[in-house]
């Protein structure tokens, strides 16, 4: 991930992928992960990844639900630290 996106990501609390099509975009849901930041995605973004809604990154396929993580995860610092535990170990054990 470029310097300018990871610099980006070191003041998110959340990295948001609310795409219907997804072309390219997995690269930067994996290292936004990989870098052990929660993850909410519409399903389209996580395709191929391979990665488990609710335990590596957070997946919603309404306009509601995915609002309802984007608000709910800055307040709950367990939540995006549980994801971060998850998300980043299983980006280097299956996308190296």
């Amino acid at each position: 991930m470029g310097s300018d996106v990871a610099s980006y990501l070191h003041d998110a609390a959340v990295f948001v992928a609310p795409l219907r099509l997804a072309r390219g975009i997995q690269k930067k849901v994996l290292g936004a992960t990989a870098a052990g930041h929660p993850v909410v995605a519409t399903p389209p973004a996580l395709a191929g990844i391979g990665a488990v809604p609710g335990r590596d990154v957070l997946s919603a396929d309404t306009p509601g639900l995915l609002a309802a993580h984007v608000v709910s995860l800055p307040r709950d610092s367990v939540l995006r630290a549980t994801l971060g535990r998850s998300g980043a170990p299983f980006v280097h054990r299956h996308h190296r």
